[in-house]
């Protein structure tokens, strides 16, 4: 317990200095840019709020998730559409958008997930010059 006590204030330590505000993040997306967004228990409810009070900003973003269960929606007044939509699941909370054509599907099991990341890298390190 002691040893898991002091890992712990070595973590705070070490990444205290990347810590932002959630303004500040989105503030770092890039029009056009792919933003996934954790799922479940994990979705982070508070930069989701700060990306939909930025939205008028990121016109062309992608939003990416595998199960979106928030309140919030990615949209105004269900008809002026914020972000395009790319479902890795389509749940309740989406299931309406892909079915009007309002957001994609893309068919993948959970565990494909990561590849889709670490894919993109490694044709992103393969295409730099020296």
């Amino acid at each position: 317990m002691k040893n898991s006590k002091l890992l712990d204030e070595t973590w705070k330590s070490k990444w205290k200095d990347k810590e932002l505000s959630a303004e500040d993040a989105i503030r770092k997306i890039i029009t056009g840019n792919r933003v996934f967004i954790d799922s479940g228990c994990s979705e982070p409810q508070l930069l989701i709020s700060e990306l939909i009070k930025q939205s008028e900003k990121l016109i062309d973003t992608e939003i990416l998730h595998f199960l979106p269960i928030g309140s919030e929606k990615y949209y105004k007044d269900k008809v002026e559409d914020l972000f395009r939509h790319n479902a890795l699941f389509i749940g309740r909370t989406l299931r309406e958008e892909v079915n009007k054509g309002q957001a994609d599907y893309t068919p993948i099991f959970a565990s494909e997930i990561p590849a889709l990341f670490y894919l993109v890298e490694t044709y992103r390190c393969s295409s730099c010059t020296s």
